[in-house]
């Protein structure tokens, strides 16, 4: 042990060849799973992933190997490659991990791809005070302002929180508390977004969340291979008590009740229907157009649309990718097409990198940094809850762009909301929400596009959903003077007729005055 302080003391070597080193040990895991499939689009699948991770990781290996010494693996259970069985898995996982690690190292961090399965660690690393970084899913948060687990960040690009706040917003700029929720079971298991979202509103509306305590959520489910007349009743059902609904489940499913509302007269802008989709031109900056949002024409009977349906009374939601193809984006893009082969025998569909992907690299990058800057500045490697705070409310400029976080740790991604605009027949950005400043901001003339020029809609009718708010006796009068207005107008139209072309005034007048009184006697009881 002296000769070996001696040699790093006169030489200084930092790690001998014995595998000895006095740097401080950080190990890194990742928690995930391989797919049979070949080309996956499984968030958890190291394969579709791995590659962005690796990339990162070696990284800050290279950056800071005078002040780290880094060691990572992957935690995958060979043989049980589907979401089902991680969720039994993680626990397992990720507790012997930091059991093996924990009084023999100087910091732990998870960092994966986090998807909801990963919610059954959270206690775990909060009580062991181990990181928890996600890059693609957003795991579990706590209510806004309320981080309920603040050894956790997320680097997703479909931020629950921030849509979350976007939906608020939007409702209470437009007075609209009252909100429906058509929710297709035969699909909504596999609709990630939309089975989170639902979830989210869930957790917050109807008094859940006190700052949130004024919108009434009324969840209704359907079968989206129900009959049309199944479908029209489910439509018919909430119209008798909400105007605000969202759908949540597939394209068929979103299409197939879109087409019914249009039949029973509910897209002529009295009501508001809301689609959500991840992101708008799709999961890839490579070949960025308009086509991965195009949807079915109304004239073409498919039963399953491209992406949508075209609907002038729909909102679609959506995430703005913050990501832009730079010369460094396109260098990574190929590095990491190249580790996927090689590494993962993994090929990108159309070599197009889902743009999570760059999110994994950038977690590793965001880590490296602040656990560096930490350590300079106090001396000391800060724990998982210390590391999760001081990501809160931050933001970092890396060699892909600026990453802001929120108060929750999670990333700040713009929201927008896009309508069809009548002249084109495409959805138009109309409304976008920024959360750094938390400001909703109409982007085009929402008036203009939406179905009889007027927006938004009321929160319920003008007499209410059951006709029972107005005074259905003044109202009744006022028509029978009206009736009675139009008449005596024919009856003077006709006076004028007769008197040019009968002398046998009298007789006629009193015939028609006659007509006159009775019908009003009738009409007005």
């Amino acid at each position: 042990m002296l000769c070996k302080l001696i040699l790093i003391a006169v030489l200084g070597v930092n790690k001998l060849h014995t595998g000895y080193s006095t740097l401080p040990h950080i190990a890194l895991a990742t928690i995930g799973i391989k797919v049979p499939e070949v080309n996956t689009t499984n968030f958890d699948a190291l394969q579709l992933g791995g590659a962005g991770l690796d990339l990162g990781l070696k990284f800050i290996i290279q950056r800071y190997k005078n002040t780290f010494n880094f060691s990572h693996t992957y935690l995958v259970k060979e043989g049980r490659g589907t979401v089902t069985l991680l969720e039994d898995d993680v626990s397992e996982m990720a507790g012997k991990f930091i059991f093996q690690h924990e009084g023999r190292v100087a910091g732990m961090a998870l960092l994966s791809p986090c998807s909801q399965e990963n919610n059954h660690i959270l206690l775990m690393t909060r009580e062991s005070r181990v990181l928890l970084g996600c890059s693609a899913g957003t795991s579990k948060f706590g209510k806004p302002g309320e981080p309920a687990n603040p050894q956790q960040f997320s680097l997703s690009l479909y931020s629950g929180t921030v849509i979350l706040d976007f939906i608020y917003a939007l409702l209470t700029r437009n007075g609209w508390t009252n909100v429906a929720a058509l929710v297709d079971l035969r699909s909504i298991a596999a609709e990630y977004m939309c089975r989170g979202i639902h979830r989210l509103l869930q957790q917050n509306f109807n008094a859940v969340n006190p700052s949130m305590e004024y919108i009434r959520y009324n969840v209704v489910s359907f079968d989206s291979g129900a009959s049309q007349t199944e479908l029209k009743r489910t439509l018919q059902t909430t119209s008798q008590t909400n105007r605000i609904v969202f759908i949540f489940g597939s394209g068929k499913a979103i299409m197939l009740i879109l087409r019914t509302a249009k039949k029973l007269g509910m897209t002529n802008g009295e009501y508001v229907f809301f689609m959500l989709t991840f992101s708008r031109h799709g999961f890839s900056l490579d070949n960025q157009d308009d086509s991965w949002w195009k949807v079915t024409d109304t004239n073409v009977d498919l039963s399953f649309p491209l992406r949508g349906y075209v609907s002038p009374a729909a909102v679609v939601i959506s995430l703005r990718t913050p990501y832009v193809m730079t010369p460094f984006l396109a260098q990574l893009r190929q590095d990491i097409i190249q580790n996927a082969l090689r590494n993962y025998n993994f090929t990108y569909a159309k070599n197009e990198v889902p743009t999570f992907v760059y999110a994994g690299y950038d977690m590793c990058l965001i880590y490296g940094q602040l656990l560096n800057e930490t350590y300079n500045r106090t001396g000391r490697i800060p724990d998982g809850i210390e590391l999760g705070n001081l990501i809160r409310n931050q933001t970092f400029f890396l060699p892909t762009g600026t990453i802001s976080f929120s108060v929750n740790g999670e990333r700040e991604v713009e929201v927008i909301g896009e309508i069809v605009n009548p002249q084109t027949g495409n959805y138009t950005e109309s409304l976008l929400y920024q959360p750094p400043s938390r400001s909703l901001i109409n982007t085009s003339d929402i008036a203009a596009f939406w179905p009889g020029g007027h927006w938004p809609p009321p929160n319920e009718p003008h007499c209410g959903y059951l006709n029972n708010h107005c005074d259905v006796t003044r109202l009744d009068s006022k028509a029978t003077l009206g009736v009675c207005l139009a008449v005596l107008l024919l009856f003077i139209v006709a006076f004028g007729s007769i008197f040019y072309t009968s002398r046998s005034v009298t007789v006629q007048i009193g015939t028609h005055f006659k007509y006159f009184r009775e019908f009003c006697l009738y009409i007005v009881p």
